[in-house]
């Protein structure tokens, strides 16, 4: 058994709602038109997890101030953070990106499956998202919900994706381009308290 403690940064009217009812997400589902464009490791639910000399609390908490800024500027909108505990079974049950082996992986299948990723691009709604996608040409949390999503019809369904990634937040010291440790957690069974 895998044992994490991350954290989530949203603000205080979500937080009530999740401590009242949990997480919720909508999943990735391909070939269906007008969905939201998924984040860099997929749909789910995200949690910051100890980097360097930081808990996760520190990025999530800055995340929330840059991120979700326009909220925050609405009257009763303040920044909260939710420390969870996320229990998986083995890492045999974790996507993790950084894995040399997974790149590979990731990049071999975002060659073969070109046509079907610009299609399901075309299908999905217009956001900001999907926008920082379509510039950067990184559809990397598209190409990972395909991937998983094709794994999953041979038997391998991964409950979570973790990462080192990089947050746009000047003060955060960056180390070989990350400044942070991220899992998106597929299976909400996996976060075993909400603090």
């Amino acid at each position: 058994m895998l044992q994490y403690s991350g954290w989530h940064g949203t603000t205080n009217k979500r937080k009530k709602k999740i401590l009242s009812t949990g997480f919720s997400y909508k999943k990735y589902k391909p070939g269906i038109d007008k969905q939201r464009h998924p984040n860099d490791l997929g749909n789910g639910i995200y949690f910051f997890l100890p980097f360097n000399n930081d808990t996760g609390k520190t990025i999530a908490s800055a995340y929330v101030a840059k991120y979700k800024s326009s909220e925050l500027r609405k009257p009763g909108i303040t920044s909260k953070l939710i420390n969870a505990e996320i229990t998986i079974e083995s890492e045999d049950n974790i996507f993790i990106l950084d894995e040399p082996k997974n790149q590979i992986l990731l990049e071999e299948f975002r060659q073969k499956a070109w046509d079907e990723i610009e299609n399901e691009v075309a299908g999905i709604s217009e956001s900001g998202a999907k926008n920082r996608a379509t510039l950067v040409n990184q559809n990397q949390g598209l190409v990972i919900e395909l991937l998983l999503d094709l794994a999953s019809q041979y038997g391998k369904d991964f409950k979570a994706v973790q990462s080192k990634t990089y947050t746009d937040i000047s003060f955060l010291p960056v180390f070989d381009g990350k400044n942070g440790e991220e899992i998106c957690i597929r299976d909400l069974n996996c976060i075993t308290n909400i603090l």
